[in-house]
């Protein structure tokens, strides 16, 4: 992963965001300009598999659905502004 190559794309919104899931170094440093952007989301490259994984997803999201249908609050709904 180049992070440096994505700053300036992603300041002059040459693309519209980015999502990062592993980086070069982990953690990202805490002076990366990417912390900072608003139109990059980056996760804490936790993504492993369970083999439960799939079924918990869609439970999850048919959960998250019927929600939506009776017009409740999601659940997990990202929070831009405290970064998660």
């Amino acid at each position: 992963m180049q992070e440096h190559a994505l700053i300036q794309p992603l300041r002059e919104k040459w693309i519209a965001g980015a999502g990062l899931d592993v980086v070069a170094q982990e953690p990202l440093p805490p002076d990366s300009p990417l912390w900072g952007m608003t139109n990059v989301i980056i996760s804490p490259h936790c993504c492993g598999r369970l083999d439960d994984n799939d079924d918990r997803v869609v439970d999850f999201f048919a959960l998250n659905l019927k929600r939506y249908l009776n017009g409740k609050k999601l659940l997990n709904i990202v929070n831009k502004k405290a970064g998660f």
